[in-house]
């Protein structure tokens, strides 16, 4: 029996829980090598489960569902965070690509929505932009996956990128880049309401 994308995503996130819980006893004299001795422990069981990935073929993609500010629901793939992509997942997240733009634009004419992008530079700064949906639909056509996340308050991003969606996230990434544009149904910098 092989296992499935969500038993190994489990698997993975049971053993992390543990790690965090202290539920892993290491035989060390001092507790900062226990604590590496964890992290290193945790690690090792995550690089098995992608070197069983890769072996057998078995996706690091999941479905996600949200509820979007108008009550409507939108279900799309999303690489999950503690798995590696194996061939032919970029295409599944590329083929839900612009419906998950669109229910994002979507969204923006039910509303009256601040739009801005959210620039992080290399040197820790970041800003807010103001943009359009215009811009966003344009901008998304050279990306490969988008992934939505709604917030309190009616307000929710969009967040697209090229290459591998979890290390999209980090600076030493490569290859793969990610944008966030997040809609607000106010301005919290002007704190206008």
């Amino acid at each position: 029996m092989t296992y499935t994308t969500d038993q190994l995503a489990e698997i993975i996130d049971s053993e992390m829980m543990a790690h965090i819980k202290g539920e892993r006893e290491f035989v060390r004299l001092d507790r900062i090598e226990e604590k590496f001795a964890a992290i290193a422990s945790y690690h090792e069981v995550r690089e098995q489960v992608h070197a069983y990935q890769k072996q057998h073929g078995i996706s690091g993609v999941v479905v996600e569902t949200r509820e979007l500010p108008d009550g409507s629901v939108i279900r799309f793939p999303v690489q999950h965070t503690q798995l590696e992509l194996v061939d032919g997942d970029m295409e599944i997240l590329a083929a839900a690509k612009d419906r998950v733009v669109h229910a994002f634009l979507n969204q923006l004419k039910k509303g009256h929505y601040y739009l801005m992008q959210r620039i992080e530079s290399r040197d820790k700064g970041e800003w807010d932009m103001e943009t359009t949906p215009e811009f966003i639909e344009y901008f998304s056509g050279d990306m490969e996956w988008a992934e939505i996340t709604p917030y309190s308050e009616g307000e929710f991003s969009l967040k697209i990128g090229y290459g591998g969606p979890v290390d999209s996230d980090y600076i030493s990434g490569e290859n793969c880049d990610s944008w966030y544009f997040n809609a607000q149904n106010h301005c919290r910098n002007l704190g206008v309401k």
